[in-house]
């Protein structure tokens, strides 16, 4: 990224401040804040070899928010690929 580009991204986000930090924070004050699914966040797959371990680090998609179990979660529907 050139110093030219840079500094336009820079102007373009201090421009649009007063815009997106009171939606920010109106947002941040309303958005609903849902619980993880139940179920283990741990666990195997049978019969891969070899083992494969896989840590998954991330948001809602992850933590299966909004979903009945952790077995519906990404993490899991990919080990099992």
């Amino acid at each position: 990224m050139s110093q030219r580009q840079a500094g336009f991204i820079a102007t373009l986000s201090l421009g649009l401040a007063p815009i997106a930090l009171p939606q920010a924070l109106w947002l941040r004050g309303r958005a609903a804040r849902l619980p993880e699914a139940p179920g283990e966040r741990v666990g195997a797959c049978d019969g891969l070899e070899p083992a494969l371990q896989i840590v998954a680090i991330g948001e809602s998609p992850l933590a299966a928010v909004g979903l009945p179990n952790q077995a519906h979660a990404l993490t899991p529907i990919l080990a099992g690929r």
